[in-house]
């Protein structure tokens, strides 16, 4: 089974993908933070350092897409293809309330019609990327529905009618954000009508919960990873060969990416960028809690490597 590191916005960029894989690897594929289009055709600063080649060298990365405009998507998964990427994704899933609220992401569920309108025009619009690049593959990741999961049978139909690469499932909708219980009888109903091959991501924290999530859903073709993989950048690792990360090589992990942040983007911005990972890697340290209110407490690098000493 594959298994893929989810994008979360923030966090899994290109310098954390990079570091992960240099200390624990064990990732078939990277999905970027999500990255949009703008009307005036230009991308942000932020989005070309994700998807620019040289930042993701050996990694095998997907970018994602987040539009309901398929002219905006269509131009820019051909510039896509030209800096050589053969995947793209399509964001369906972001519950974010200002991006919902747009008709984007999760807001984009609301009306099933809407998604097949806007998958017409990727696949076979006059736009699409096809033309260009006829070998380009584009998986869809998305959510049960957006106000009730009842949703998901029409969603389905329109999802099976188009030639999706892949099709990454969180079971929730988009008023759970990512609270609540798992909606698994609704997936456990649909696994095996998918017609592309399926992805399940959504609350797997640990060997055991991907166990138990691989273990029932037999057609999974692969698991995706976000917010358990930020906690414990060995998952991957430790899923496939049983060995766990030890103190020291978390503490050499979290060291060395402070060190690639700070010489990315200059170590002020280092500091906000670490803090929101250690939002999630805080649970490899339970006896720190001092240090660790001091971690989300800093306002510069002196405050920030002042809180980090008992790393050692």
């Amino acid at each position: 089974m594959d298994l893929y590191l989810a994008p979360m916005e923030e966090v899994t960029g290109y310098v954390f993908r990079n570091v992960s894989a240099k200390f624990f690897g064990g990732v078939d594929k990277y999905f970027t933070p999500f990255i949009t289009p703008s009307q005036k055709r230009i991308l942000k600063t932020r989005d070309g350092r994700e998807i620019n080649p040289e930042h993701n060298s050996g990694l095998n990365v997907v970018p994602q897409i987040l539009t309901k405009d398929t002219v905006g998507f269509g131009e820019l998964a051909a510039y896509l293809g030209t800096l050589g990427y053969r995947e793209l994704n399509i964001n369906l899933g972001c519950p974010s309330n200002t991006v919902a609220g747009k008709g984007k992401g999760s807001g984009m569920l609301r009306n099933p019609a809407d998604v097949r309108k806007f998958l017409d025009g990727v696949f076979d619009g006059p736009d699409t990327v096809f033309r260009e690049f006829p070998d380009m593959k584009i998986s869809v990741k998305t959510r049960l529905g957006y106000d009730s999961d009842t949703d998901f049978d029409e969603l389905l139909e329109v999802y099976n009618d188009f030639p999706i690469s892949e099709l990454v499932i969180h079971p929730r909708i988009q008023k759970d954000f990512y609270k609540g219980a798992l909606r698994m009888d609704v997936l456990r109903a649909y696994a095996d009508k998918v017609k592309a091959p399926l992805c399940y991501n959504g609350d797997i924290t640990d060997v055991s919960s991907f166990e138990r999530i691989s273990g029932e859903f037999t057609s999974l073709d692969s698991v995706m990873i976000g917010r358990g993989a930020v906690a414990n950048p060995a998952i991957f690792r430790e899923i496939r060969t049983g060995r766990k990360a030890d103190t020291k090589e978390m503490t050499e992990f979290i060291k060395a990416l402070f060190e690639e942040y700070s010489s990315e983007f200059g170590p002020s911005d280092a500091v906000f960028k670490m803090k929101e990972v250690w939002s999630y890697f805080h649970v490899n340290f339970p006896d720190s809690e001092r240090e660790l209110r001091k971690i989300q407490k800093a306002k510069s690098p002196a405050d920030y490597l002042d809180a980090v000493r008992f790393l050692g």
